[in-house]
């Protein structure tokens, strides 16, 4: 007979473990080579929860701060920022992806919208280091 107390230990450790697993640099680079659109669980920092969230993964790479980042493009989703486009996310904040259906093509977001701020093929400022970017026509 297995006590109450095991199973209550096995539920946490498992659910530990699902929350620090995340997503590793192959999963990021895997989804902005393959030009489309991901589901993303995202925890932000003043968030309880991870909360869904439609982006396309543009760049890899370290925040000032020293963090893995990654620069995403979110036309859909939860936000908590002014600029609902956009955005850099944490990589370790990041608890599960997913691609979509939909793709995306080689072409970057903004040569379709003149409305949306252009997306820098050469670097990114909010980065220390760029370590892999979308090839975009």
């Amino acid at each position: 007979m297995i006590k109450l107390y095991n199973i209550f230990e096995y539920i946490i450790l498992e659910e530990t473990k699902l929350l620090t697993e995340g997503i590793s640099r192959d999963d990021i680079v895997t989804a902005i080579d393959s030009n489309r659109r991901y589901r993303v669980w995202y925890q932000g920092e003043r968030e309880n929860t991870p909360s869904e969230r439609l982006v396309d993964f543009y760049a890899l790479g370290r925040s000032k701060a020293g963090n893995e980042v990654v620069r995403i493009f979110q036309p859909f989703g939860f936000t908590t920022t002014k600029n609902a486009k956009w955005k850099i996310l944490r990589v370790d904040r990041i608890t599960r992806i997913e691609p979509t259906g939909y793709r995306i093509g080689k072409k970057s977001i903004d040569q379709f919208d003149s409305s949306i701020p252009a997306f820098n093929r050469s670097g990114d400022g909010a980065m220390s280091n760029v370590d892999y970017i979308r090839k975009v026509e």
